[in-house]
């Protein structure tokens, strides 16, 4: 077995140092990514909830924009329509 040397174990020291605090370091940074990732998918979940409100109010608006179109657009082209077929049947 080959003796060691006060050097080596200073080495091995520092080493076993240096790689505990790289540890440290990325620990530090997966809990900082986990922070974020929540913050991330609270906020999602929040705008998700907010276009779902828009969405109800724009179909509320949709409903009454086919019931006009339904009661009030087509009724008066069909008029206009039919004058201009009148007219042009008869030559007024």
């Amino acid at each position: 077995m080959p003796r060691t040397t006060p050097t080596s174990h200073l080495e091995i020291i520092e080493f076993v140092r240096k790689t505990t605090e790289a540890i440290t370091v990325i620990s530090q940074s997966t809990k900082s990514l986990e922070g974020t990732t929540v913050a991330l998918k609270d906020m999602i979940n929040n705008q998700n909830i907010a276009n779902a409100k828009g969405f109800e109010g724009i179909d509320g608006k949709m409903d009454g924009l086919m019931t006009m179109f339904k009661y009030v657009i087509v009724p008066l082209i069909t008029g206009i329509l039919g004058i201009v077929g009148i007219k042009t049947i008869f030559k007024l």
